[in-house]
């Protein structure tokens, strides 16, 4: 997300990847590709993400009302600051 240019982008070789398949006999393709997002979407991204309002937390809900809360805003800050 920090990246300097105008553009950040996913991209794979230009040579297909096949892995085997569940049924003998069979691969499965994957075919690269690029996806080229603006910088200025990357940054709207960025500052919505920093201004989340978070709710509060059920004590030791574990699991039992969804993903827990503190794992989510590790992840949430890894999305912001750290995924490229």
């Amino acid at each position: 997300l920090m990246g300097e240019s105008s553009t950040s982008c996913v991209s794979a070789t230009n040579t297909n990847v096949y892995v085997p398949n569940e049924s003998p006999g069979v691969q499965t393709v994957i075919t690269p590709f690029r996806a080229d997002i603006p910088q200025a979407d990357l940054d709207d991204l960025a500052d919505r993400l920093s201004r989340t309002r978070w709710p509060n937390e059920v004590a030791d809900a574990g699991w039992d009302y969804g993903f827990p809360l503190a794992r989510l805003k590790e992840l949430v800050e890894y999305w912001r600051t750290g995924y490229d």
